[in-house]
Parts: C-alpha cells; sequence; structure tokens
C-alpha cells in the first residue's frame, strides 16, 4: 500500500495556493488590468468552498448523489458553473465498440471498460431510470431511456436556473463532447450522434423561455427573456388529455421584461384538471411575442413513471429532398419524447426526442446520401409510451 507524505502534500498545498491565488492573478493583472481574475471553479474566497451564495457552484447532487431530477427546482446559486446527468450512447454507437450482443447489459466487463465514472456510476443511472421512467425490457430500451433522463435532467436545471433569473445569471453544464465511445455526462457521444440532452438543451438555452412548475396545488408559469428589449404577447395554456381530448385551455395576454424571468400565471391545479388525475394530462405552453418570436413546451403533473401513456401506431411519412429526406411523423394519441433511429453514419437529425401531441404532425429533416426507401428500412423508432407499456411501437409507413 502507498504511504501518504504529510509534509510533501502540504508543501504541495502551498506551492499551490501561491501559484493561483498570488502569482498567476499578479500576472494576469499586470498584462490585462480590467480583467477580473479567478482563482478556479468553484470559487467564492481564499480559504473558502463553494457555499451556493456567494461566487460560482458545482453541483452533482442530482446524478451522483442520487437526489431526484427534481431537486435542480430546489438549489440556489448566482452561477452553476458545473453540473451534469450521464447516460449512454444510442445502440448504433454502442454497436460498434460492443458488436458481441452477449456483452449488452451495463454491469459486463466490457460495457464498464466504456464507462467514464468508475463501477458504480452504470448502477446510478439504471437506478435513475427505473425510479423516473420505470424498468426498460431490454438494454436497446434502456439506452434510449439513459438518453431522456439524461435530456430531462439538463433541461430541468436549465429551467430552473433561469427561472431565478436575476438571482441566477448563469447555468454552464457538464459536458459537450467525448474523446472515445464511453457513457458518461457527454450530450453528443464520441461518433457526433446527438443525445437526447442536446436536443433538449438547445431548446432550453433559447432566447425566449416558457416554463411551468408545481407548487403545492398551483402551477406557476414563467416567461424568461435574455433578449434586451421588452416583450409583449400571449401565453396559451391547453391541457390534453394523453388519449388526445382537450381538458382545458386558457390564454393571457402578457409583457415579459428584457433580461430576467417573471412569473406571468398561477393556477389552481383543480381548476386546470377539471375533474381529470395528474396523470393523465399533458400541459401544453405556447409562448408569442407580437414580434413574432414563439416557445413552446410541455409539461406534467406527476413522475413520468406514474403518466399513463398509451400504446400508440404512429404514423411515419419519408420523402426524399435537397440534402437529405423528411420524416413527418403523427399520432392519435400524446407521444413522450418519440427517438428516431436511423443506423447512418454520416447521418445528422435537425429534430429528435420530441413530444407528438394527438394528431398534430411533427417534421424532421434527415442530412443523409440514404434514399427514402432505405431510410424506412434503418429507421428505429422508440418512444417512453413503449417502455410504459412494454408494446412493439407499430411503424406505419409510407
Amino acid at each position: 500500500m502507498e504511504k501518504t507524505n504529510p509534509e510533501g502534500a502540504r508543501i504541495v498545498g502551498q506551492q499551490q495556493e501561491l501559484l493561483y491565488y498570488d502569482v498567476l492573478r499578479e500576472v494576469t493583472q499586470e498584462q490585462i488590468p480590467d480583467d477580473i481574475y479567478t482563482v478556479g471553479s468553484p470559487f467564492t474566497a481564499r480559504g473558502k468552498g463553494s457555499d451556493g451564495i456567494n461566487g460560482d457552484r458545482h453541483f452533482y447532487g442530482v446524478g451522483h448523489r442520487r437526489m431526484p431530477v427534481s431537486s435542480y427546482n430546489q438549489e440556489k446559486a448566482h452561477f452553476f458553473s458545473e453540473y451534469g446527468m450521464q447516460s449512454f450512447p444510442e445502440y448504433a454507437s454502442v454497436m460498434r465498440f460492443a458488436p458481441d450482443t452477449t456483452t449488452h447489459h451495463i454491469t459486463s466487463e466490457l460495457m464498464m471498460w466504456h464507462q467514464r465514472g468508475g463501477t458504480e456510476a452504470n448502477k446510478v443511472i439504471e437506478w435513475y431510470v427505473n425510479n423516473e421512467y420505470g424498468t426498460p425490457k431490454d438494454f436497446r430500451q434502456f439506452l434510449y431511456a439513459s438518453q431522456l433522463l439524461q435530456g430531462d435532467a439538463m433541461r430541468t436545471a436549465i429551467e430552473a436556473h433561469r427561472r431565478e433569473m436575476p438571482h441566477c445569471m448563469g447555468s454552464l453544464l457538464w459536458q459537450h463532447n467525448d474523446c472515445w465511445p464511453v457513457a458518461s455526462w457527454a450530450t453528443r457521444d464520441y461518433y457526433g450522434r446527438w443525445k437526447a440532452a442536446h436536443y433538449m438543451v438547445r431548446h432550453a438555452f433559447e432566447p425566449l423561455l416558457c416554463s411551468a412548475i408545481t407548487q403545492g396545488d398551483t402551477l406557476q408559469v414563467y416567461a424568461v427573456s435574455d433578449l434586451l428589449n421588452r416583450q409583449q404577447g400571449s401565453l396559451e395554456l391547453t391541457v390534453f388529455s394523453l388519449s388526445g381530448q382537450k381538458v382545458n385551455s386558457m390564454t393571457k395576454s402578457i409583457v415579459i421584461p428584457a433580461n430576467t424571468s417573471t412569473l406571468v400565471s398561477e393556477i389552481p391545479l383543480k381548476q386546470l384538471l377539471n375533474g381529470h388525475q395528474r396523470e393523465d394530462v399533458v400541459i401544453n405552453l405556447n409562448l408569442t411575442t407580437r414580434s413574432g418570436k414563439s416557445y413552446q413546451a410541455n409539461s406534467f403533473l406527476c413522475l413520468q413513471k406514474d403518466l399513463h401513456l398509451l400504446p400508440i401506431e404512429p404514423q411515419v411519412n419519408v420523402e426524399e429532398v435537397d440534402g437529405g429526406c423528411r420524416i413527418t411523423v403523427k399520432s392519435d394519441k400524446f407521444v413522450r419524447a418519440l427517438s428516431i433511429s436511423v443506423d447512418d453514419e454520416k447521418g445528422w437529425l435537425d429534430n429528435n426526442y420530441f413530444d407528438l401531441l394527438s394528431n398534430i404532425p411533427v417534421q424532421c429533416f434527415l442530412r443523409t446520401t440514404l434514399s427514402a426507401n432505405q431510410v424506412r428500412e434503418k429507421m428505429t423508432l422508440n418512444c417512453l409510451n413503449e417502455i410504459r407499456n412494454y408494446d412493439t411501437v407499430s411503424n406505419k409507413r409510407k
């Protein structure tokens, strides 16, 4: 066993403090007088750690300490400079480094070699998946659910941080990409495929955001703006049953102040639900400004594993267009987080892991050299409805 050297550790610590607190600060101020030097991250004051009040904060209670994803809504800081949640790459990426399907379980030696977070990390992902969404029936569904977990977690964190403006004015997630094929915090995998989180983060960081959160028996709706001018517009809130019927709707004219977060509506859940149960509905928010900017989002009133999602038979149409294919998907029932996967190394989808409201089609563009027929043959759909019902999604393709 390697012995520690207390005196050596003291000297190293002393030298580190001298370098970061004194030498680099002096050099930086000499070269760039107007620069604001920070010794590291997170940092509050000399000799003190991050306290969530002063300076910036790293938060991994969600993701490492098994705090529920909803905990992001309670944590406070002026600047969240690091946080993250792990996920696996999608199945096509895993098949490139693990073609032997006998290795396709999260505790196999090969899958553990391709895990950036240590021996317990895969079990932590499994714990979150089971507690947030329910238990997937097979390895491929588990990979999908892990990505949905990461995407929902990062979206929840970003929305929580932005709702706290101007108290919180910074949100920087970990991380963007990988240097090898692995389960990690990255939102793009080693092969360049976008994970669910990459699509969801892009949406959550749009300059104009509409975000709903349940506080007790009330739904609070916030309009958040990074724009530098005040906006006027309307908020349309619609409650749909998961089978597709409209339960309730309301429209409200609102003013959105510049560069801050504003509580624009508070609605009692009893009034909103109109006799329905929390597990049976989805809330659709549509924020539109007079200048033409818009933002849409869906919100739920319970854990997603408790949603009464229904079996679905989505209709899928693929047609060739310049540069690739246009894919159009529609369903008569609500679909949660539809994932389109096409086994094409150079392909890229501009939209993925999206919800489908009843009978409202969603289009996405697939940049590819494949023909429409080849795309149909190589395309796989997945969604949370499938996990909740343990049924195979029936793909009606034209």
